[in-house]
């Protein structure tokens, strides 16, 4: 079976968990395959907005001419630019960003600014083993994680989030500062949880040679 299949199988959900496991650890060593199933991906997204505003049963309920199917390929681009994540739609364009360490830097100001929805706390897998499972909010908005690095919340650390698949790893964002507020014991780190990918996550806190690994599975969203 070649890569385009698989990339077709797995986006379509016709993989079974272990094939699946595999699929992503093969992602995470091939970032062209990576590549593909995310447009893939976007794509579906894309066609699946234009079913949930009305808009794509008309449009298949016309004869298949070349130009109306170029406007179908349109509407859909159009659609996969918009969920792709490049600006926030606030009068100001604003990089995406998976992970920040406030609600302003991850989305960007202006009042379609989403707000946090679900507050987790972790703690260090070097005490607590186990994982958090962190779900969703239904109707959307952001995640706030908190945790307690032993050696304080109020020096500056720099966050790092990768998705783990297996024995592997891949650095979703990396070189973010975060810091707690004078006087407090909490680090707060804000997520996106639309734009990431169900499965299992480990949050890394830097500083010197202080390291603290925190790690949680997101569900997918109700």
């Amino acid at each position: 079976m070649s890569a385009t299949d698989s990339a077709q199988r797995y986006v379509a959900g016709h993989m079974d968990e272990a094939e699946e496991q595999r699929f992503e650890e093969a992602m995470l060593e091939n970032p062209p395959l990576a590549a593909e199933v995310d447009a893939r991906q976007r794509i579906k997204a894309g066609l699946q907005r234009l079913d949930e505003s009305g808009q794509l049963a008309p449009l298949l309920a016309q004869p298949a001419t070349p130009s109306r199917f170029l406007r179908y390929a349109a509407a859909a681009a159009v659609l996969l630019v918009l969920g792709a994540g490049i600006t926030y739609w606030t009068g100001k364009t604003a990089p995406h960003r998976l992970m920040a360490g406030s609600v302003q830097a991850l989305v960007g100001p202006g009042p379609s600014a989403r707000n946090v929805a679900a507050t987790y706390l972790l703690a260090s897998t070097r005490a607590r083993p186990e994982e958090t499972t962190v779900t969703p909010p239904a109707g959307g908005g952001l995640v706030r994680i908190q945790v307690v690095p032993d050696s304080g919340a109020e020096r500056a650390y720099t966050a790092t989030l990768a998705r783990v698949v297996g024995n592997a790893e891949k650095v979703l964002t990396d070189h973010v500062t975060v810091q707690g507020a004078a006087g407090a014991s909490l680090i707060d780190v804000y997520l996106d949880p639309a734009s990431l990918e169900p499965g299992d996550y480990r949050l890394r806190l830097s500083a010197g040679d202080l390291t603290y690994d925190y790690a949680f599975k997101l569900n997918a969203a109700p």
